[in-house]
């Protein structure tokens, strides 16, 4: 595997820099715990990958070339970033920028999950879905000799489960897969057109959510170990899913607005502009935190009161949510 490094110049040495504070914390967040945000924040220079904590936005060191904070998980204080610069696949532990080894012409980090002192990290380069394990890759074989994605990853008891899509060449489409232990399965017929982007893991169960083309419309759509399952609304995408004590949310859009369905059942999130979506939603201790973005600004919703998130330039967009305690 390649590792780029030579291809960012000074990234090591810049990993270390403080970040940049940019606003003021959030007044809302509930007391004891901390909430952190992933996202980007868009000027006349480019892209900044941005992390906020308690609405207090922070830069994350990027060596001033365009990239995006993805994906966030905090373990025993330590907090994990998974994004990209420059096109390369970058992860940010504890605000220090780490470079994962990569094949072709470059790739991004997705998502990122901590499971007994191990880092996991799934994305994608020149060649394909990639899993990387503690900086380690491992590249995800699939289906057909097209390209594929992999786009979230969680560990449940030692098993590690990834979504993403791989193109059909034949039909020039994608095709939702769910990988369990680096095996690629099908969540629907090769001549559908649709993609995985999120999975949970409950008492055994298997949660993914997506969309596909339904009478040449996207859809939203969660399966439950394999079998699709009612959302409500036809027309938009499911971003991520989460499930608490045997209630299922679901965060994504619905005709350019931004939506958390609950069982099933829609709830419109409110904004102020003329389109939105809703990326990414976690539950803790009974509060349902939910981001995503209102047209330029970067939103958070908590139990589905919401306001922007502060930031510096003219435009934001929040992709990643995370909870712990103080």
């Amino acid at each position: 595997m390649k590792t780029l490094i030579r291809l960012l110049p000074g990234l090591i040495g810049l990993a270390m820099i403080a970040c940049g504070t940019t606003s003021s914390r959030a007044d809302d967040t509930p007391p004891g715990v901390t909430v952190y945000v992933a996202g980007v924040v868009r000027d006349s220079n480019g892209e900044t990958p941005t992390l906020w904590r308690n609405g207090l936005a922070q830069s994350l060191p990027s060596v001033g070339r365009a990239g995006r904070a993805l994906s966030v998980f905090v373990d025993q204080g330590d907090v994990y970033v998974a994004g990209e610069v420059g096109e390369v696949p970058i992860l940010w532990t504890n605000g220090a920028a780490h470079v994962l080894p990569f094949e072709g012409w470059g790739g991004e980090a997705r998502s990122v999950f901590v499971d007994a002192g191990n880092v996991y990290v799934v994305g994608y380069d020149g060649l394909g879905p990639v899993l990387w394990i503690n900086g380690e890759a491992q590249p995800l074989l699939f289906p057909g000799s097209g390209l594929a994605y992999a786009y979230s990853v969680f560990v449940d008891s030692g098993t590690v489960y990834i979504v993403g899509g791989v193109v059909i060449t034949q039909y020039w489409n994608m095709r939702p897969v769910l990988w369990i232990n680096g095996e690629a399965q099908a969540l629907a017929s090769a001549d559908t057109d649709g993609e995985a982007y999120s999975v949970f893991v409950e008492a055994g169960d298997v949660y993914v959510a997506g969309a596909m083309m339904v009478d040449s419309r996207e859809s939203p759509l969660l399966w439950k170990n394999g079998e699709i399952q009612p959302l409500q609304g036809s027309f938009g995408l499911a971003y991520s899913v989460f499930v608490d004590r045997g209630e299922v949310y679901v965060a994504g859009e619905l005709d350019y607005a931004p939506v958390l369905w609950t069982n099933g059942e829609a709830q419109a999130l409110p904004f102020r502009n003329w389109e939105g979506e809703a990326h990414s939603i976690v539950v803790f201790q009974g509060d349902v935190y939910v981001v995503g973005a209102d047209e330029e600004n970067p939103m958070i919703w908590i139990n589905g009161a919401g306001r922007p998130l502060a930031f510096r330039g003219d435009e934001a967009s929040a992709f990643s949510v995370f909870v712990s305690r103080d």
